[in-house]
């Protein structure tokens, strides 16, 4: 039997004599904000309050605050043989008593708490209570005792306490120190149990696989123990075994499926959903089901090859025993505030398939996803690359009880995701190693590091599952040495932004796997609309205040105006800036895919965003597409066809991530802006499976003769089969280029219930196309693509509703690059980007970042892997 106490609880501040009504699961923020007690920090920053905004914000961190409830328990409830309170997640120091009685003191909100109370119930009214002692001021209370290095993202000592790092703020969230129960909570009297449950996959030379199935079976009732497996096929194929008893509470089984179906990545099975099978542990007592536990699992292999090669060392994923190019972006924890939220997870989602990602990098500054981000993920076929939740600072592993907490939140994380398919890796942390250098001095937390994630945690995920794992990210070959390598492990790579590198750098680097890139840009127009922003430029203070990251706005503004004069109004910057993420993502993952092989995987920062601000995120708070998310369903399609222009030619390069050969043919067109044809070329291609290819190589000579100042474009059609995949180049910079103003006409029709289609025309080159959606928050089929002259397009978007088409123009807005209003010249635009260099911590970055990182030679590695090397590192360990 179980018990919900989820929903109405009563909660105050400890100072306080009244208790309020509040939310399980939830939060002390929100309860606060449903009372009306405080505004909503999330979407008001503080920096824009009262100082009573302030106090209430500090109040969170600096007071404790209790929660309490009344429950009702039956009689027959206390006759079983244990009773458990359950709570998912507990956030995060936290004294908890049952009917006065003290049962626990919880200092983790990455573990579950599970314990026996039964011996503090009783028949009839029962109460819970828990006292959230207040987390920023027990930092307070230990940092000057550890010494925490320093944290230039939030409040420093934010590492003594096992709760989300990101609540006490990062260059992407604000600090908001909430607490509360923020997972489910309940009773549960149980007569027996699983406590564990795994499934493990043999894939044999013939092609089935075999499930090693096993499991931790506890009976607490008097009869004879037995424990029974049965798999269910997607197509409704049953299988069973009996387990075998290997010790006293253990037992195992085998279970062969000769005709399995694979689980894939939605990319490369071309399906939107991937086959499941349904895994049940059922426990008997004396022939009768007493407890069971349901596991649904996908048939594959996942390997991760860092084999040393001609170019260093690789790293790349092996699914099914293909070599996939990964194509994704880092998660950030959505859920801030309140518990969580499975429409924004869904939607999130939705974004990452819509951009043909196959992979997102769970970010280890945030929390760790709960059971529907995964089960969403196994489903639609997204690989996860997990952190284990340690980010960019120095942790006290030297103390005992803290390393153990920690290494108790790795076993109870590993068990409970080991069995998912879309669980593809496990990283030990996000780049501590690489911003240690800012601590040497603090000789512990360096020391500590070393032993806790290269040989303590592995040994930890080793036993309790058989993923890869890797120390941290970016990962070198070795402690300290090699994580800034390209020709090594994944790499982070920020010169350009944080460095101030011209995008163009980014086509000197050869990273063996990108998991870390990205540019700033603005929030969609409807989101922007609610920051009262009262001014109309960046240096409103309701736009600063929503720039958590260091001299954001001065790399802002110098990348933006590469493309474009001062844009005039902060409307004009949402366009301008959306416009510069995406065309610098464009030609570093361009770049990056058309070294498929040597470079194996690019994971854009950021895909999501945890409050209203300017960030890296590709998709807004509200679930606005920006301009970057469009282009990547583009350039991570499976199939595509790309433009690079450089050395005063044209290289045209194919992409074909499936595991089939592909004949296609491929034409290459410059025209000028009326759609006169400067240059043609055609030819029949076959696209190797698996690989990029350069194609075509044209040189621009013959186009400057025709048009001296390049006022054209080039088009790339690859058709293959019944399909058409395009990539357009605009032959100068927007700011260059002397677009012309285009008439577009527009056709509307709908074509189902609400789902509008839009047919455009334009009569010249219109570069940069977005349509903005005034009548529902859903995406368009297509958005931010160019119009060729004479040439329709059509786009699908579905409103959710019939609308009458008289008047839908004022709804459905459309503007192009020539449209943007300016202000300036090219001589003042100059000067201001010029001046976002001189500050001296853009200045000092740009100059230390010039270089390309050196590679790592083959006989270091070659050292490195060698069992000599090992010992001596086991030893030192």
């Amino acid at each position: 039997m179980k018990l919900d106490l989820n929903g109405k609880w009563l909660y105050k501040k400890a100072v306080e004599n009244d208790f309020l009504e509040g939310t399980v699961p939830g939060t002390n923020v929100l309860d606060e904000v449903n009372n009306e007690r405080m505004k909503n920090p999330v979407l008001c920053p503080v920096e824009e309050g009262t100082d009573e905004d302030r106090k209430q914000l500090d109040e969170l961190g600096l007071l404790d605050w209790v929660y309490k409830k009344t429950f009702e328990l039956p009689e027959n409830f206390l006759s079983a043989e244990k009773v458990y309170l359950t709570a998912e997640c507990i956030d995060t120091l936290a004294v908890i008593t049952v009917n006065g009685e003290k049962i626990a003191v919880c200092d983790n909100a990455n573990i579950e708490f599970r314990e026996d109370i039964k011996s503090v119930l009783k028949v009839g009214e029962n109460e819970i209570e828990f006292r959230f002692c207040a987390p920023v001021a027990f930092i307070n209370e230990v940092q000057p005792v550890l010494r925490a290095p320093r944290n230039n993202n939030g409040i420093t000592g934010a590492v003594l306490i096992r709760k989300p790092q990101y609540h006490f703020g990062w260059d992407f969230a604000p600090c908001v120190p909430s607490s509360g129960i923020r997972g489910n909570i309940y009773i549960e009297s149980v007569d027996a149990e699983i406590s564990s449950f795994q499934v493990k996959q043999t894939h044999n030379s013939d092609g089935s696989v075999t499930l090693n199935l096993s499991c931790n079976a506890q009976n607490y009732l008097n009869g004879e123990t037995s424990v029974l497996f049965s798999v269910l096929s997607p197509s409704g194929e049953e299988f069973s075994a009996t387990g075998i008893a290997t010790s006293d509470e253990e037992y195992s089984a085998h279970i062969e499926i000769e005709n399995p179906a694979l689980w894939w990545t939605h990319d490369i099975s071309k399906t939107p959903e991937q086959p499941l099978y349904e895994v049940i542990a059922s426990v008997l007592n004396d022939g009768t089901v007493v407890a069971g536990k349901i596991e649904k699992i996908g048939l594959r292999t996942i390997k991760l090859d860092q084999t040393i090669d001609d170019n260093g060392r690789t790293f790349a994923f092996i699914l099914n025993g293909v070599r996939i190019f990964a194509k994704g972006a880092n998660y950030v924890s959505p859920d801030f505030i309140n518990y969580f939220d499975k429409k924004r997870c869904l939607d999130t989602l939705d974004a990452a398939q819509f951009a043909g990602m196959n992979m997102l990098r769970v970010f280890g500054g945030g929390r760790y996803p709960d059971d529907e981000f995964f089960d969403e993920c196994d489903r639609r076929g997204i690989l996860i690359w997990q952190d284990f939740m340690y980010g960019c600072q120095g942790y006290p592993f030297f103390l005992a009880s803290f390393a153990a907490s920690c290494l108790k939140e790795t076993e109870y994380q590993v068990k409970r995701l080991r069995n998912h398919p879309s669980l593809a890796l496990w990283c030990g942390n996000n780049e501590i190693e690489s911003m240690s250098l800012g601590w040497m001095h603090k000789t512990k937390y360096i020391s500590a590091a070393e032993p806790f994630f290269y040989d303590a945690m592995k040994k930890v995920v080793e036993k309790y599952d058989d993923r890869p794992y890797i120390p941290g990210s970016p990962t070198g070959p070795a402690y300290l040495f090699g994580f800034g390598a390209d020709n090594v492990g994944d790499s982070h790579m920020w010169q350009v932004w944080h460095g101030l590198q011209p995008i163009k750098y980014n086509k000197k680097r050869f990273p063996r796997f990108a998991s870390e890139f990205g540019l700033m840009s603005m929030p969609c127009d409807k989101l922007l609309d609610t920051f009262n922003a009262k001014g109309n430029s960046l240096k409103d203070p309701a736009i600063r205040a929503r720039d958590k990251s260091h001299g954001g706005l001065s790399k802002f503004t110098y990348y933006t105006l590469e493309h474009f004069n001062n844009p005039a109004d902060l409307s004009a910057w949402v366009y301008a800036s959306q416009y510069m993420q995406a065309e610098g993502l464009r030609e570093t993952i361009s770049h990056f895919r058309r070294n498929t092989g040597i470079v194996n995987g690019t994971l854009v920062w950021q895909l999501n965003d945890v409050s209203p601000a300017l960030s890296w995120s590709i998709l807004d708070y509200a679930n606005g597409y920006k301009g970057a998310l469009y282009y990547l369903k583009r350039y991570y399609a499976p199939v595509a066809v790309n433009i690079d222009n450089i050395d005063g030619g044209f290289y045209v390069h194919t992409f074909n991530d499936t595991k089939e050969e592909l004949s296609a043919k491929l034409t290459f067109k410059v025209c000028d802006y009326d759609g006169k044809m400067l240059l043609e070329k055609e030819k029949e291609v076959t696209l190797s499976a698996g690989e990029s290819q350069m194609q075509l190589a044209v040189g621009m000579a013959a186009i400057r003769v025709q048009n001296k100042r390049l006022r054209a474009y080039a088009v790339a059609t690859l058709t293959v089969g019944d399909q058409i995949y395009t990539d357009t180049r605009l032959l100068r910079k927007v700011k260059y280029a002397k677009l012309p103003v285009p008439t577009i006409s527009k056709n509307y029709e709908f074509t189902g219930d609400g789902l509008l289609k839009i047919t455009l025309n334009s009569d010249v080159f219109a570069h940069a196309v977005r349509l903005e959606n005034g009548i529902s928050t859903n995406p368009f089929s297509d958005n931010w693509f160019d119009l060729l002259p004479g040439v329709p397009k059509e786009i699908t978007v579905n409103l959710g509703r019939i609308c009458p088409l008289k008047g839908i123009d004022e709804n459905i807005k459309i503007s192009s690059a020539v449209d943007i209003k300016t202000k300036g010249n090219l001589f003042t635009t100059s000067l201001t980007r010029f001046s976002a260099l001189l500050p001296p911590a853009n200045f000092f970055s740009r100059i230390g970042t010039k270089k390309v990182p050196k590679k790592i030679k083959r006989s270091v590695l070659e050292y490195i892997e060698s069992d000599e090397y090992k010992n001596k590192s086991e030893e030192k360990l």
